[in-house]
């Protein structure tokens, strides 16, 4: 698992490095950059991953996943209403 997680923070500094030269938006790339130097910085790598039955509690992948699913179901078109892309188109009531 924790070979896993250092490859995983090794190829999101790649393709953000790769992203921030082919970009011609260099924001989003930069502030990927940021945040996986700041995680490097935070001890990433030092990470212990542990078995789930050693620990009290735990949060799943899978209920973060739905969680977010639900979220975007819920807001986004309460957000589209609120703040729509062309000021004249419908709104579904």
């Amino acid at each position: 698992m924790k070979m896993l997680l250092t490859g995983a923070i090794i190829a999101a500094m790649f393709f953000a490095i790769i992203s921030f030269i082919a970009s011609k938006n260099k924001k989003w790339s930069l502030i990927g950059i940021l945040f996986i130097t700041a995680t490097i910085i935070l001890g990433g790598f030092d990470v212990d991953p542990r078995a789930v039955d050693k620990t009290g509690w735990h949060l799943g992948l899978d209920c973060l996943i739905l969680d977010l699913f639900l979220m975007a179901v819920i807001f986004i078109p309460i957000i589209e209403m609120v703040f729509p892309k062309r000021k004249n188109q419908s709104r579904m009531a």
